[in-house]
């Protein structure tokens, strides 16, 4: 399977199952994708490597507290499996198999303000 890493833009995931250019074009333009994304998994992953912006100005430090943030996450991932586990009766460590695999992924996203018009205009935007 593929893994998507980075930073996507705007509009760049508006999903259709349209193959044509220009009606995938249309149906952007109708409803655009507003937000903004960053995707990261883990650091140690040599299938799908994270994409980093480059860290100056604002952004140093930004990937070591990401990748602190993201390890924070997967703790309290393996605790809440913990906990489900125990509420259904199973022993704690039941999902371990499943939450130690690594696979996760860590979604920034980022919506621009708009007016309301746009949601008029666009329903189900």
């Amino acid at each position: 399977p593929e893994a998507n890493r980075g930073y996507s833009s705007p509009g760049r995931e508006k999903v259709t199952q349209l193959e044509d250019i220009a009606e995938v074009e249309k149906v952007r333009s109708e409803a655009p994708d507003l937000k903004e994304s960053l995707e990261i998994g883990r650091e140690t992953d040599p299938k799908h490597p994270n994409q980093w912006p480059t860290e100056d100005g604002k952004l140093k430090g930004f990937r070591t507290d990401m990748n602190d943030f993201f390890s924070q996450c997967q703790k309290l991932h393996v605790e809440v499996m913990k906990a489900i586990a125990l509420g259904m009766d199973l022993q704690e460590d039941f999902f371990d198999r499943f939450v130690h695999v690594g696979d996760n992924t860590l979604r920034l996203l980022h919506y621009p303000s708009v007016k309301a018009d746009v949601f008029k205009i666009n329903p189900g935007q």
